[in-house]
Parts: C-alpha cells; structure tokens; sequence
C-alpha cells in the first residue's frame, strides 16, 4: 500500500525548518570572513544534530503511538529505525573523521591544498592510533570477560563514543560552572581588578618588548632575503 503523504511533508518542512535555523545560528555566531568550506563543514554537522530533534523524535513518538497506521501499514517502527541509523552513522562519520580533518586544515601551516590536507590527515592519525590503541585494549579486556562477537562491534563504538562525548561534555560543564562565575565574581570588583593588572603588567610589557625585538629581527631576515632574491635575478651574486 501506498505511504501516505502526511510523513513526507512533515519530514519535508522539518528538514527546511532545520536548515532555516541551522543558517541563522551560524550567520549569528560565525565571523563575516569564515570560508564557505568551514561554514558548510559546521552547517552539515548541526544539521544532523537539530534534524533528529525537531524530525526524527516527533515521528519516532508518533510511530510508538499510531503503530503501522502512521505510514498506512508499512511499518513505522522499521523506518523511524532506519532513518535514526542513518542520521546517527553520517553524524558519526561526519564528526569523528571529516570534521578533525577540516579543523586541522585550517590550522595548518602549509602553503598549498595538497600539503595541507596531509598535515591535517597526518596529526589526525596520530590521535585515530592513540584511540583505535585504547578500542582494542578495551574490547580486547571486555571480549574476555563477557564475550561478544562481531555483531557487537557496532554497539562497542558507539558505547565508546558515547562514553569519550560524555567525558567531554562533564569536563566543560564542570570547569564552566566552576569558573565561569568564579571569574565574573573577581571581576566585579574594580579594586582587586586593578591590582591584578598592575601585578601583570610587567610581564606583559616584558613579552611585548621581546616579541618587538624578534619581531624587528625577522623583518631584517626578510629584507636581507629580499636583497639577495633581488641580487640573484640580476644576476649580481655578491658574497655573504
């Protein structure tokens, strides 16, 4: 039997309202001159986030409720479960491998696409066999000692990414709760607000005096270069 059409236009207009807010909060809070493959990059990962709130849960609740009449008798429950699936595994791709690589990208150092997409991989390697280590120690240990086969190594990864986001997600909360209020506290008092800059205004200006004389030393590194790369095309070497 034919699946009815209010399902669709529910997950039509869901996945339009979600795109809708997703782009109003990231034009809010991202800088005028992000790039378009960053935005793009933040935008999907947020997209799959607020599309199983406002989307999925909806129709995963009215599933549970009306049974196979939601979708005029194709099981409901088989394609909640399919699409909460594919929504968690293209998250899950999406934030453990495309988005580190993207971060690690921009941060890179080097001057070309090629150059620094392998130093994005490469750093991003070291921290995937640093976890893929402590994976295998783990289900090596739980395997022993409760035992569970193939069929288990989705359940396992998204156990351990569940555990590592929880981990994350206390860690932040705790040290915000903590020092957020902490450090809005001490600076609601003037007096003890200026006796701390006085107190770290030497070594400030100390950092700043050394940071002025390297970077005075590196502009006369670049102007000798300059000379020498000017020299050489006129095809006047002079000695060092």
């Amino acid at each position: 039997m034919a699946v009815s059409a209010g399902p669709w236009v529910f997950t039509i207009l869901g996945c339009l309202l979600c795109s809708i807010w997703t782009w109003y909060q990231l034009r809010y809070y991202a800088r005028k001159d992000t790039p378009t493959t960053y935005f793009a990059a933040v935008f999907i990962s947020w997209w799959f986030g607020i599309l199983a709130v406002v989307v999925l849960l909806p129709m995963d609740l009215a599933a549970a409720k009306y049974g196979d009449q939601y979708t005029n008798g194709e099981s409901a429950h088989k394609l909640v479960q399919f699409l909460w699936r594919l929504d968690y595994w293209l998250t899950f791709v999406w934030c453990w491998m495309v988005c580190p690589v993207v971060m690690e990208y921009w941060a890179a150092g080097e001057f070309t696409f090629k150059g620094r997409l392998k130093a994005a991989v490469r750093h991003n390697m070291r921290f995937y066999a640093y976890a893929i280590s402590i994976l295998v120690f783990v289900g090596f240990f739980v395997a022993i000692s409760k035992g569970f086969g193939p069929s288990a190594v989705a359940g396992y990864l998204i156990a351990a990414a569940n555990c590592y986001g929880m981990l994350l997600v206390v860690l932040m909360i705790g040290y915000g709760i903590v020092d957020v209020p902490r450090e809005l506290w001490v600076r609601s008092n003037p007096a003890r607000q200026l006796r701390y800059l006085e107190f770290t205004a030497n070594s400030v200006e100390s950092s700043m005096l050394d940071a002025k004389c390297d970077l005075e030393e590196i502009i006369r590194s670049v102007y000798a270069f300059k000379n020498k790369l000017e020299q050489g095309r006129s095809g006047i070497i002079t000695p060092d």
